[in-house]
């Protein structure tokens, strides 16, 4: 298995384990595990996003999924794709109620 192989496994691991655990920060943005297919599999989404954005630039805050939306450079682009990504899974007016400060998304993604 190859370290990039192995790298992605443990991510979607600890993403699965947090799924099973809940904490605030998730429960608080996106509720609980639907029950529907589709909208599981955007929840499961959203959860491996907003993990792997906080792993990659150390959000530790407890109360906000992404923390606060960073006021420019590649972590602000970051945060806007986790953003959306956790938008189509709840919905744009849960997403602002809950919290998350919605940009337009200029086409730039995750860096792997």
């Amino acid at each position: 298995m190859s370290s990039v192989t192995r790298a992605l496994a443990a991510s979607r691991a600890k993403a699965l384990a947090i799924e099973r655990e809940a904490p605030d920060y998730l429960r608080d943005t996106l509720g609980d595990r639907p029950l529907a297919p589709a909208a599981r599999q955007r929840w499961h989404q959203a959860v491996w996003a907003v993990q792997e954005y906080r792993e990659r630039y150390g959000v530790d805050d407890q109360a906000q999924a992404l923390g606060v939306r960073p006021t420019a450079g590649p972590q602000r682009a970051d945060y806007d794709v986790t953003a959306r990504v956790v938008e189509r899974a709840i919905g744009q007016q849960l997403a602002v109620e809950r919290g998350l400060e919605l940009r337009p998304v200029t086409g730039r993604s995750l860096r792997r």
